[in-house]
């Protein structure tokens, strides 16, 4: 595991950021976290913190396979009781001004959501996105055919994490169908949410 990820815990940083906002993201595959978390950036400056580069940072893979970035985000998972999100996040934070925002990309336990909650100190807002089946196997078929991804949409939703994560729409803030508004609406919506 990653120095930062296994050292770093809360700290001062997090304690004096009360003016931060976090926005987690969470939601199946293709649902749209990465789209909404650029566009956050870009339109109201977000810093975006994505877990896949921590997970592969950790593990050591550049370029991991779905399979094996789903393994080491689980490993990390048990290794540190689903606090290696929050963690970064404090590391992020230390960096940052009292009014900066920073969105998730993305969560996949409640676990992570609540050791984000209990350990920064920051206005946390979670928004969980979804769509159809169909939508979403669709998006995901759309980027696979640039032969990154050799798991179909059904095999990567079988893993252990990714069958559980539609369970995060019980505890979110928002839900939104990211099948049936424009990405423009997504990006205010949860722009608004987080106070923007």
């Amino acid at each position: 595991m990653n120095r930062a990820l296994r050292r770093r815990g809360p700290g001062r940083e997090a304690q004096r950021n009360l003016g931060l906002t976090i926005v987690l993201l969470s939601g199946p595959i293709s649902a749209g976290k990465t789209t909404l978390a650029n566009g956050l950036r870009d339109t109201h400056r977000f810093h975006v913190l994505v877990t896949r580069d921590l997970i592969q940072e950790s593990s050591g893979h550049v370029q991991s396979t779905r399979a094996e970035l789903q393994a080491a985000g689980d490993e990390l998972d048990h290794q540190t009781g689903g606090r290696w999100v929050a963690i970064a996040v404090v590391a992020l934070v230390s960096g940052l001004g009292e009014a900066d925002r920073i969105v998730v990309d993305a969560v996949r336990t409640s676990a992570q959501v609540t050791a984000v909650k209990n350990i920064v100190r920051a206005r946390v807002v979670h928004a969980h996105l979804s769509a159809s089946g169909d939508v979403l196997a669709g998006r995901y078929d759309e980027r696979r055919s640039d032969g990154t991804d050799q798991l179909s949409y059904a095999d990567a939703r079988r893993n252990e994490t990714e069958s559980k994560v539609d369970d995060l729409a019980k505890s979110a803030d928002l839900l939104i169908d990211t099948g049936a508004i424009p990405k423009a609406d997504v990006i205010r919506r949860v722009a608004a949410a987080a106070g923007v």
